[in-house]
C-alpha cells in the first residue's frame, strides 16, 4: 500500500521506506501451543516447544516471543529460557524469566532478541525448570482443566 503525501503542492506516493532505515520485518514463524507442558526438573530442560526460522541475512536479528499461561503450585519458582539449538541465550542458569506467584495462573509474554549471524535454518527452543516441591506448567488453560490454553511461540526476523 502506497502512502500519499503533499510535497510542494503536488501529490507523491511513497512505496517503500528510505534506504538505510532498518527495523523492517523479514521472515516470521509461529507455533500455536495447544497442550500443557510440565516440568518437575530443578535444572533447565527442554519443554518440547520449538520454532524454526531461516534469516535472510547475517545482519538480521531474531525477535523471540513466548506468550502463554504459566502456573506454579503452592511453593517454589518457575524459570524459562530461550535456546538456539542447545545453546542457552540467557546470561544465567535461571533463564530469561522467573515466576513466583504460587497457586495463580498468569498469561505471560516473554521476549528476547538474538543476533545469530546466520542464514542457515535455526531452531529455537523453550527450556524450563522449577524450585520447590511442585511442578511448573506452561500453557495450562485453567485451574479446573489443565488441557492447554491457546498460547504461541513466535520467531520474527528483524532486518538490519
Amino acid at each position: 500500500m502506497a502512502i500519499t503525501r503533499l510535497n510542494n503542492n503536488s501529490i507523491t506516493s511513497i512505496t517503500a521506506l528510505p534506504s538505510g532505515v532498518g527495523g523492517k520485518i523479514g521472515n516470521v514463524s509461529t507455533v500455536d501451543l495447544t497442550s500443557t507442558y510440565v516440568t518437575a526438573s530443578s535444572s533447565l530442560t527442554s519443554s518440547g516447544i520449538s520454532v524454526s526460522i531461516t534469516p535472510s541475512a547475517t545482519t538480521s536479528k531474531v525477535l523471540l516471543i513466548l506468550s502463554c499461561n504459566m502456573y506454579i503450585n503452592t511453593d517454589g519458582y518457575g524459570f524459562l529460557a530461550f535456546y538456539r539449538g542447545t545453546t542457552n541465550l540467557a546470561d544465567s542458569g535461571y533463564g530469561h524469566f522467573q515466576m513466583n506467584e504460587p497457586d495463580n495462573y498468569y498469561m505471560n509474554t516473554v521476549s528476547h532478541i538474538d543476533s545469530p549471524s546466520s542464514t542457515s535454518a535455526l531452531t529455537y527452543n523453550i527450556y524450563f525448570a522449577k524450585t520447590g516441591t511442585n511442578n511448573f506448567y506452561l500453557n495450562p488453560s485453567s485451574q479446573a482443566n489443565n488441557d492447554g490454553a491457546e498460547g504461541s511461540f513466535v520467531a520474527m526476523e528483524i532486518l538490519a
